[in-house]
Protein backbone atom coordinates (compact mmCIF):
# COMPACT_ATOMS: atom_id res chain seq x y z
CA UNK A 1 0.00 0.00 0.00
CA UNK A 2 1.40 3.06 -1.01
CA UNK A 3 1.87 6.05 1.54
CA UNK A 4 -1.38 7.96 0.20
CA UNK A 5 -3.44 5.10 0.24
CA UNK A 6 -2.37 4.37 4.27
CA UNK A 7 -3.15 7.78 4.99
CA UNK A 8 -6.57 7.83 3.25
CA UNK A 9 -7.39 3.81 5.56
CA UNK A 10 -6.18 5.78 8.45
CA UNK A 11 -8.01 9.06 7.78
CA UNK A 12 -11.57 6.99 7.22
CA UNK A 13 -11.86 8.07 3.68
CA UNK A 14 -10.92 4.40 2.18
CA UNK A 15 -12.27 1.49 3.08
CA UNK A 16 -9.61 -1.84 3.87
CA UNK A 17 -11.64 -4.44 1.70
CA UNK A 18 -9.48 -4.26 -1.12
CA UNK A 19 -6.27 -4.71 0.68
CA UNK A 20 -7.44 -7.41 3.01
CA UNK A 21 -5.37 -10.03 1.60
CA UNK A 22 -2.26 -7.98 1.89
CA UNK A 23 -3.09 -6.63 5.39
CA UNK A 24 -3.49 -10.49 6.53
CA UNK A 25 -0.73 -11.23 5.59
CA UNK A 26 1.36 -8.23 6.66
CA UNK A 27 -0.23 -8.97 10.36
CA UNK A 28 0.21 -12.57 10.17
CA UNK A 29 -3.72 -12.90 10.31
CA UNK A 30 -6.56 -14.92 8.48
CA UNK A 31 -7.99 -12.60 5.91
CA UNK A 32 -11.31 -13.09 7.92
CA UNK A 33 -10.10 -11.52 11.16
CA UNK A 34 -9.25 -8.11 9.16
CA UNK A 35 -12.33 -5.36 10.27
CA UNK A 36 -11.95 -2.00 10.15
CA UNK A 37 -11.94 -1.93 14.08
CA UNK A 38 -8.69 -4.28 13.80
CA UNK A 39 -6.96 -2.45 11.50
CA UNK A 40 -7.25 1.10 13.75
CA UNK A 41 -6.54 -0.51 16.45
CA UNK A 42 -3.44 -1.62 15.14
CA UNK A 43 -2.66 1.87 13.65
CA UNK A 44 -3.23 3.54 16.52
CA UNK A 45 -0.80 1.15 18.12
CA UNK A 46 2.13 2.24 16.09
CA UNK A 47 4.38 5.06 17.18
CA UNK A 48 4.47 8.02 15.49
CA UNK A 49 7.82 8.13 13.23
CA UNK A 50 10.96 10.34 14.44
CA UNK A 51 11.73 12.90 12.08
CA UNK A 52 15.10 14.79 11.25
CA UNK A 53 15.63 18.38 9.81
CA UNK A 54 15.64 18.80 5.85
CA UNK A 55 18.10 21.60 5.23
CA UNK A 56 19.89 23.51 2.27
CA UNK A 57 17.75 25.66 0.18
CA UNK A 58 19.20 25.50 -3.52
CA UNK A 59 21.19 28.58 -4.20
CA UNK A 60 19.97 31.31 -6.51
CA UNK A 61 22.82 30.48 -8.74
CA UNK A 62 21.88 27.14 -9.05
CA UNK A 63 24.95 25.78 -7.45
CA UNK A 64 24.83 24.22 -4.35
CA UNK A 65 22.67 24.71 -1.12
CA UNK A 66 22.70 27.25 1.08
CA UNK A 67 22.74 26.14 4.88
CA UNK A 68 22.56 29.49 6.38
CA UNK A 69 18.55 29.96 6.05
CA UNK A 70 16.97 27.75 8.14
CA UNK A 71 15.46 24.25 8.46
CA UNK A 72 12.82 24.12 5.30
CA UNK A 73 11.26 21.19 6.76
CA UNK A 74 11.31 17.84 8.76
CA UNK A 75 11.36 14.18 7.02
CA UNK A 76 10.65 10.51 8.50
CA UNK A 77 13.81 9.42 10.00
CA UNK A 78 15.44 6.37 8.70
CA UNK A 79 15.81 3.89 11.27
CA UNK A 80 19.42 3.81 10.63
CA UNK A 81 19.46 7.32 11.34
CA UNK A 82 17.08 7.02 14.67
CA UNK A 83 19.82 7.26 17.26
CA UNK A 84 22.25 9.58 15.13
CA UNK A 85 22.57 13.22 16.73
CA UNK A 86 22.69 15.56 14.35
CA UNK A 87 21.46 13.63 11.27
CA UNK A 88 19.87 15.64 8.40
CA UNK A 89 18.53 15.36 5.29
CA UNK A 90 18.52 17.41 2.00
CA UNK A 91 17.01 17.50 -1.39
CA UNK A 92 19.47 17.61 -4.20
CA UNK A 93 19.21 20.63 -6.22
CA UNK A 94 21.04 19.51 -9.76
CA UNK A 95 21.70 16.57 -12.08
CA UNK A 96 25.52 16.63 -11.22
CA UNK A 97 25.53 13.07 -10.03
CA UNK A 98 23.49 11.88 -12.41
CA UNK A 99 22.58 8.55 -12.69
CA UNK A 100 23.35 8.24 -8.72
CA UNK A 101 21.60 10.94 -7.61
CA UNK A 102 18.87 13.63 -9.94
CA UNK A 103 17.26 16.76 -8.65
CA UNK A 104 14.60 16.44 -5.89
CA UNK A 105 15.84 13.29 -4.79
CA UNK A 106 16.34 13.46 -0.85
CA UNK A 107 19.67 12.54 0.81
CA UNK A 108 20.30 11.46 4.27
CA UNK A 109 23.24 12.37 5.84
CA UNK A 110 25.59 11.30 9.01
CA UNK A 111 27.70 14.03 9.62
CA UNK A 112 29.72 11.62 12.05
CA UNK A 113 31.16 8.97 9.71
CA UNK A 114 34.45 10.12 8.92
CA UNK A 115 34.06 10.41 5.14
CA UNK A 116 36.36 8.49 2.81
CA UNK A 117 37.41 8.77 -1.11
CA UNK A 118 34.70 7.31 -3.26
CA UNK A 119 32.11 8.26 -0.99
CA UNK A 120 29.07 10.60 -1.54
CA UNK A 121 29.52 13.98 0.58
CA UNK A 122 27.83 17.19 1.10
CA UNK A 123 30.96 19.31 1.72
CA UNK A 124 30.10 23.03 3.60
CA UNK A 125 31.79 25.82 3.04
CA UNK A 126 30.83 29.42 3.99
CA UNK A 127 27.12 28.65 4.59
CA UNK A 128 27.33 26.76 1.05
CA UNK A 129 26.72 22.88 0.60
CA UNK A 130 28.18 20.90 -2.43
CA UNK A 131 27.37 17.55 -3.43
CA UNK A 132 29.76 15.60 -5.07
CA UNK A 133 32.14 11.88 -4.56
CA UNK A 134 34.99 12.26 -2.39
CA UNK A 135 37.69 12.65 -4.62
CA UNK A 136 40.80 13.90 -2.22
CA UNK A 137 41.12 14.98 1.57
CA UNK A 138 43.91 16.09 3.64
CA UNK A 139 44.44 18.65 6.27
CA UNK A 140 44.76 21.44 3.40
CA UNK A 141 41.00 20.68 1.75
CA UNK A 142 39.23 18.47 -0.21
CA UNK A 143 38.46 17.90 -3.67
CA UNK A 144 35.13 16.38 -4.97
CA UNK A 145 33.77 15.37 -8.45
CA UNK A 146 30.47 15.82 -9.93
CA UNK A 147 29.86 13.49 -12.77
CA UNK A 148 27.59 15.11 -15.49
CA UNK A 149 29.67 17.38 -16.23
CA UNK A 150 32.81 16.06 -14.85
CA UNK A 151 34.27 18.52 -12.96
CA UNK A 152 36.51 18.51 -9.65
CA UNK A 153 35.69 21.22 -7.33
CA UNK A 154 38.81 22.08 -5.08
CA UNK A 155 38.23 23.74 -1.07
CA UNK A 156 40.18 24.93 0.92
CA UNK A 157 40.68 24.37 4.62
CA UNK A 158 38.01 26.95 5.76
CA UNK A 159 35.51 23.84 5.05
CA UNK A 160 32.77 24.00 8.19
CA UNK A 161 31.89 19.87 8.01
CA UNK A 162 32.70 17.28 4.97
CA UNK A 163 29.18 14.86 5.88
CA UNK A 164 28.75 11.34 4.11
CA UNK A 165 25.92 10.88 2.25
CA UNK A 166 24.57 7.64 4.11
CA UNK A 167 21.13 6.64 1.78
CA UNK A 168 19.19 8.27 -0.71
CA UNK A 169 15.05 8.24 -1.27
CA UNK A 170 14.69 8.43 -5.03
CA UNK A 171 12.15 10.73 -6.62
CA UNK A 172 10.48 8.85 -8.69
Amino acid sequence: IGQAEYSRIESGKRKITPHQPALAKAFGVEQDEITEEYVADVINSIAPAETIPVFGFPSPDGDGLNFKKTMMSRVDCPPDLAAVEDAYACFCYCNKLSPKISAGDLAFVNPNIEPKAGSLVIVRENGKGFMGILTSIDKDGCAIETIDPQEELEFSRDIESIDQIVMVKYDL
